[in-house]
């Protein structure tokens, strides 16, 4: 039953509803305590699983950089291989083709038709 209470509390405290604060800041002043002690020591509680939670976070984006590098260093490469591949092109001599006409038929072909 005090359990469920205590619940309650905590959830309607979450909740920021103004009784539960109130109430909240009563037990704790009734213990000499502030809401910051109770931050304080929640920190000390779990501060291994924060601390493996940063050093998995700084993994991450020490993988998401070296990714980023990777792809600028292939647009770059790509980049320069089309640049390359347009001055190639712009280089080269080109002639102006015009329409070839067809080739008059033989007698041989017009009889195999």
């Amino acid at each position: 039953m005090v359990e469920k209470r205590a619940h309650n509390l905590a959830l309607e405290w979450e909740a920021r509803e103004a009784a539960a604060i109130a109430q909240v800041e009563e037990v704790l002043a009734s213990c000499n305590l502030t809401i910051d002690t109770v931050y304080s020591r929640a920190l000390v509680r779990y501060l291994d699983e924060i601390e493996r939670i940063d050093r998995l976070t700084a993994i991450a984006e020490g993988r998401r950089n070296a990714v980023f590098r990777e792809i600028d260093r292939h647009r770059a490469t790509l980049a320069q291989a089309l640049r390359d591949k347009v001055h190639e092109i712009e280089d080269a001599e080109f002639e102006t083709i015009g329409p070839q006409a067809a080739a008059p038929k033989s007698v041989s072909d017009r009889s195999a038709a």
